[in-house]
């Protein structure tokens, strides 16, 4: 995958995750499979989308009730932990946005003690399914692959079966490190309150700057400790909770967050030449950075910030902290970003951003 397009996926992802005020607010629909508790939005964006695979057949009756003339019925079942879920709130919508959740024709319902639900004389025509998570503002929708809601097709004068919708809560509780906690340990252990019922878990910690450490790696006990230490960086993770089934059943609430301090090594270096925001000459432009310890060779990636697809420096490799631009620019502000590789070929570091002002 594209370097660029990995950073500006994952900024988007930690950023839309990291709000849940309401409905229609900026991330409050999260993608589930049918029959399946996989989210694919906190996939990591390395993965592919993941098809969803067909509803499955509920282990009991659903209603069947004559819609009126003209009109068609939807009816299903929400699950939490294998059981069916009481109470829980869903809509089907005509229009549907990832950002913005359900919009166009909407339509309600509730499930009953047995986790079924029905939509009543619903007008004929394709509708996503959203799920609202207990008493949160979080709702979840169903998917055919990443980002991709998955859309049923109601029919006049018939009622469809969606299947089985498996959901889970969001009161996994963090332990340690607390919230934007320094931590001066360079291979911190974290910990999360047991879960009943649980009998693995998966955490995702990822650094500031470069690739993460762990990938929803699979764990059997309520902590975590990094095989190799961690760098002197601001680090974001999150951890889920799945029954012995694998069937996802809860997740900490949002991302949690840390900074390490006491390690050997950082993980950002800084830009020397030219300062953010500094002005500089069409041509022969020089760049300047910080060297990192532990650096094989740097990647420098350089776009007008008018014109993103445009690249000046498209993920140019150098093996020095210094280099020079030849190509004659056009006046305008430029993004500068350089990212650092150990010889592994893996990224341990960055700059962020540093803009320049052509004129």
């Amino acid at each position: 995958m594209n370097n660029k397009i990995l950073a500006i996926a994952l900024v988007l992802f930690i950023l839309i995750m990291a709000c849940s005020s309401g409905e229609k607010s900026l991330g409050t629909e999260e993608p589930i499979t049918d029959s399946e508790t996989l989210v694919v939005d906190t996939e990591p964006p390395s993965t592919g989308p993941t098809q969803a695979p067909p509803p499955a057949t509920p282990s009991i009756d659903l209603p069947h009730s004559i819609p009126a003339s003209g009109k068609g019925n939807l009816v299903g079942q929400v699950r939490w932990n294998e059981t069916g879920a009481a109470g829980i709130d869903l809509k089907i919508c005509t229009e549907f946005s990832w950002f913005g959740g359900c919009k166009g024709t909407i339509y309600t319902a509730t499930s009953d003690a047995e986790g079924i639900y029905i939509f009543k004389d619903v007008d004929p025509g394709q509708y996503a399914l959203t799920l609202k998570v207990f008493e949160t503002d979080k709702w979840l929708y169903m998917t055919t692959g990443l980002m991709t809601e998955r859309m049923y097709t109601v029919k006049s004068d018939e009622t469809t079966e969606v299947g089985v919708s498996d959901i889970y809560k969001a009161d996994l509780k963090a332990v340690q490190p607390t919230e934007k906690a320094k931590v001066a340990e360079a291979k911190p252990v974290l910990k999360w309150e047991a879960y009943e019922d649980a009998a693995s878990y998966e955490i995702w910690l990822n650094p500031e700057k470069g690739d993460s450490v762990a990938i929803y790696e699979e764990l059997t006990t309520n902590e975590y400790t990094p095989a190799e230490d961690l760098f002197n960086c601001e680090y974001t993770w999150k951890v889920e909770a799945f029954n012995t089934n694998g069937t996802k059943i809860s997740e900490m609430d949002d991302y949690r967050y840390f900074t390490v301090t006491g390690a050997q090594y950082n993980c950002t270096i800084k830009v020397i030449k030219p300062l953010n925001n500094a002005s500089v000459p069409s041509s022969g432009i020089e760049l300047e950075w910080e060297a990192h310890p532990l650096a094989d060779y740097y990647k420098l990636f350089m776009w007008p910030e008018s014109d993103s697809n445009t690249h000046i420096l498209d993920f140019i490799e150098v093996r020095e902290t210094t280099f020079t631009i030849t190509d004659t620019l056009q006046p305008g502000k430029y993004v500068l970003s350089i990212y650092v590789y150990d010889a592994n070929d893996k990224q341990i570091a960055g700059s962020g951003i540093t803009y320049l002002i052509v004129k």
